[in-house]
């Protein structure tokens, strides 16, 4: 039973890191998969508290493909668009509680604006996964997304672009997502974006917009 997921996105501008960290309680010792699906065919890492996990890499089935994009607003013409994998993770569980995490590097998505000659950047991550699991009545999610970005100073600010991020909760079936109240702080070169949620309900997924003056809600 899944008590807790910590989820971090740490970015530059081409690339975040991913890793996904859950607490896992377990009756007895037993050896468990789990399925993720990943944008490309990257080297993914994965840990049983102390043991290495055995991950695997393929792409990912025809019915995985259209689950996926029924969920996720990637937008590309069929012609050109990226495949898709599926990471398998397998590794034992003791009885009591479990650390499993797993991590990977993903690419972002770029957009170019004609208008204003900026790049915005983006990112979705599935969460959906999860709702096919055991979870606990108070199972939260703890939530972290860094853009490595100097602090703006005023000058930048009032005369300037100032690269910024935010992110949300998507369910594109009942849109009605739950809020992903987040804290901003800048410390040292690195912009961080946090928030800690009960889930009852899942969302289907957690999407990041990187681009010049986002308009922020404090």
């Amino acid at each position: 039973m899944a008590e807790h997921e910590a989820l971090s996105f740490s970015c530059d501008p081409a690339r975040c890191q991913v890793k996904a960290t859950y607490r896992v309680r377990a009756g007895s010792a037993q050896q468990v998969e789990l399925r993720f699906v990943v944008p490309i065919k990257a080297s993914v890492s994965a840990r049983f508290g102390t043991s290495k996990g055995s991950v695997s890499v393929t792409g990912a089935t025809a019915t995985r493909v259209s689950e996926t994009l029924s969920k996720i607003p990637l937008n590309y013409p069929e012609a050109k668009r990226p495949p898709m994998f599926e990471a398998a993770v397998v590794g034992p569980l003791g009885a009591g509680l479990n650390e499993v995490s797993f991590e990977y590097v993903q690419p972002l998505g770029g957009q170019e604006s004609q208008s204003e000659g900026s790049m915005s950047q983006f990112f979705h991550y599935g969460l959906w996964p999860l709702r096919e699991w055991k979870r606990a009545q108070g199972f939260t999610l703890d939530f972290a997304a860094t853009l490595t970005r100097p602090a703006p100073s005023w000058w930048q600010r009032t005369f300037g672009t100032v690269r910024e991020m935010n992110c949300w909760f998507g369910d594109r079936e009942t849109m009605a997502p739950p809020p992903l109240p987040l804290r901003r702080s800048q410390r040292g070169d690195v912009l961080w974006l946090e928030a800690r949620v009960p889930l009852p309900v899942i969302p289907e997924t957690v999407g990041c917009l990187i681009a010049d003056d986002l308009d922020i809600d404090d």
